[in-house]
């Protein structure tokens, strides 16, 4: 088969990293700081509106509704300061990572044919995740835009011309009281663009990153319980030979719990941040979008920031929970492997010493849980607990 190429496979994650300047292969000179310090600067410009309108107009005026929208872009804004700095922080173990996935993209060139089959499978799965995430974060990213152009069309239509703002905010009295004459509204609908803009592209590149890797991994151990399986069934049985498949088996095993620790390294604190985080935001979304409705209006731009933070946190658990199935497979076939049916010795005291490790899952891990359908259960079992207090308490 044609040798796959991770840049190439995954080209929407990694170009996404490199529009941004937030790929870890990057040269960190002079040049990358001021173009980092002008993209994320101009992406605080409208963090900073969000805040003002949050603290000095909503929070004083008891506007529970405009509290809960502008609280969620400054946790959008929160979390992709987080994001960058997760990378900045494991810029060589990322790099690693890339590298040990081309490894496995290149080693499958000489594989069994069925062998080569399962390394594709579980790449092009991969790429299948990076490309349905990044729609979703498209999507999300290009209603705010196409709300206030559609509407603002709309006015025009029903001979009502009025400019749509992307997002309704609260200035400081020298803005608010110009914010609609054309220049200013422009102005204000190029930072809320470039707000959505770089949140959207970051979501896109870094988030992906995770569920690509650990597919990955799990395609080395399914090609790894497999191995297992044809061990011992050797006629006539031949120890040497055994013991050489089996000291590769075992260097194989050390090289992906190598990797999977790397993965946990990387993205662990930033798991821990996300699953806490969409608790609170996916409820007090739920919120906003069924008062508006009863309000007569749907915004269907939170409906779909809801959508796309059920995604990220399904997304890593669902793959993190097949992981930990295929770590599970390949201890399974260890001990069904037929060592029974030849007396080897020191065969069977590295199988013995290979089930005592195994009896520890592969998994992905946060700082309290382990990331599976079980956190992902426990999410929302918050997510609604919060979304019933608060519905009884405003209500």
């Amino acid at each position: 088969m044609a040798i796959l190429k991770f840049d190439d496979l995954y080209a929407l994650p990694v170009t996404c990293l490199r529009l941004i300047r937030a790929h870890p292969s990057i040269p960190r000179d002079r040049s990358w700081v001021w173009q980092v310090a002008l993209m994320h600067g101009l992406f605080s410009v409208g963090f900073s509106s969000v805040v003002y309108s949050l603290i000095a107009v909503d929070i004083k005026a008891n506007d529970f509704i405009g509290t809960c929208s502008n609280g969620i872009f400054v946790v959008v804004w929160v979390v992709i300061t987080f994001c960058y700095g997760v990378i900045l922080i494991f810029s060589d173990e990322l790099n690693t990572l890339m590298r040990l996935n081309q490894g496995y993209f290149d080693a499958a060139d000489s594989l069994p044919e069925e062998d080569q089959a399962v390394i594709r499978e579980y790449a092009f799965r991969a790429r299948w995740v990076a490309r349905l995430w990044g729609f979703a974060c498209f999507l999300n990213g290009l209603l705010f835009p196409l709300k206030s152009v559609v509407l603002t069309l709309y006015s025009i239509f029903i001979d009502e011309f009025r400019l749509v703002p992307m997002y309704e905010v609260s200035f400081p009295p020298a803005i608010e009281n110009i914010k609609e004459t054309p220049v200013m509204f422009c102005v204000i609908w190029v930072m809320f663009a470039i707000y959505a803009a770089y949140a959207s592209i970051m979501y896109m590149g870094f988030c992906s990153l995770g569920p690509i890797f650990i597919i990955n991994t799990c395609a080395q151990l399914e090609l790894m319980a497999k191995e297992f399986k044809n061990m011992f069934n050797i006629t006539p049985y031949d120890d040497k030979l055994v013991g050489v498949k089996l000291s590769a088996v075992i260097k194989k095993s050390q090289d992906i719990k190598a990797n999977v620790q790397i993965i946990n390294d990387v993205f662990r604190l930033y798991y821990e941040v996300t699953l806490k985080a969409a608790a609170i935001m996916i409820p007090i979304t739920l919120y906003l979008v069924i008062d508006t409705i009863k309000q007569g209006e749907l915004r269907i731009e939170f409906l779909m920031f809801d959508i796309t933070a059920t995604m990220l946190c399904y997304i890593p658990c669902y793959y993190s929970d097949l992981l930990m199935e295929k770590g599970e497979a390949v201890r399974l076939a260890m001990y069904t492997s037929g060592w029974e049916n030849n007396f080897d010795k020191k065969a069977r005291a590295s199988l013995l010493i290979m089930l005592t490790v195994a009896a520890r899952p592969i998994s992905i891990s946060t700082i309290f849980r382990v990331v599976c359908l079980d956190a992902f259960a426990g999410l929302c079992h918050e997510a609604y607990a919060i979304f019933s207090l608060i519905n009884a308490m405003w209500n």
